[in-house]
């Protein structure tokens, strides 16, 4: 058994209004938002085109492979 909680990644649309979302949705343990893809060692807000706003999640549990909560 361990201790540590899977995570899934989800883009799409303005990270800020994902994460509010996920927050309120029971047996959301953790959100986190940021940047994923793109082609450069980091994100910056200048260089977005490049990117996708995403937010981390840790549910309590995933229901099925490709599944949350």
């Amino acid at each position: 058994m361990t201790n540590q909680a899977e995570t899934a990644i989800l883009a799409g649309g303005c990270f800020w209004g994902m994460q509010d979302l996920l927050r309120r949705y029971p047996g959301v343990l953790h959100t986190r938002v940021g940047y994923t893809g793109g082609d450069l060692p980091s994100a910056t807000y200048r260089n977005l085109l490049l990117w996708q706003e995403s937010v981390s999640v840790q549910p309590t549990h995933f229901a099925g492979k490709g599944e949350m909560i």
